[in-house]
């Protein structure tokens, strides 16, 4: 049987049976898979089984939905792949071996309407997606031999709570926003002062 894994940092946080035709994915708490975050649209997206095939429908987010790094609108899923929403990532696992035969069925057109959330600017999606690749190629590259599976989770644990250099860009342009506000009050309070 098919099912969905949520993973975050390298920790699964729970499982999803692909047991419906149709599966919805997104914020609101009536979608069949409920990722409770404001990066995630209420309704982000669907999964839907079409003929033994499954394919992974975005409802039209604001964030998108990307596979395997690229952002998707439609496709089929194939065993392995991984969906990026927000900061969150999906593996599709599909466990039956007759779903394999190679045959692409005719991608059906399931797209619905689209639905408000935090926005996410280009930059900040494409940062996200190249800190997953980037930390998935450093945990390609560690000696696993010799190694518990605890040993290497600890591993991954660290690499992802590893600090990072904050971005200042928007509290910077705030505050300056703020001393202008001060300064021209202050002048014009003097101004006014002068004026009497």
């Amino acid at each position: 049987m098919a099912e969905l894994i949520l993973t975050l940092k390298g920790q699964i946080l729970k499982r999803h049976t692909l047991s419906k035709e149709e599966t919805t994915i997104g914020r609101d708490v009536v979608n069949d898979f409920c990722i409770d975050n404001p990066g995630v649209s209420r309704f982000q997206a669907r999964v839907v089984k079409h003929e033994g095939h499954f394919f992974l429908l975005d409802e039209g987010s604001s964030n998108g939905t990307f596979v395997n790094g690229k952002r998707i609108t439609q496709l089929q899923l194939n065993d392995a792949d991984e969906i990026q929403l927000a900061k969150y990532k999906i593996i599709f696992s599909q466990h039956t071996s007759s779903d394999e035969d190679g045959n692409n069925a005719a991608m059906p057109n399931f797209l619905a309407s689209t639905e408000s959330t935090m926005l996410y600017s280009d930059n900040d999606l494409k940062k996200m997606i190249d800190d997953e690749s980037s930390q998935r190629a450093a945990t390609r590259d560690l000696p696993m031999a010799g190694f518990s599976h605890e040993q290497q989770m600890a591993m991954m644990q660290a690499q992802a709570a590893a600090p990072r250099k904050p971005s200042n860009k928007k509290n910077n342009s705030m505050a300056l926003m703020i001393i202008i506000a001060i300064v021209c009050f202050g002048l014009g309070f003097a101004l006014i002062l002068l004026l009497l």
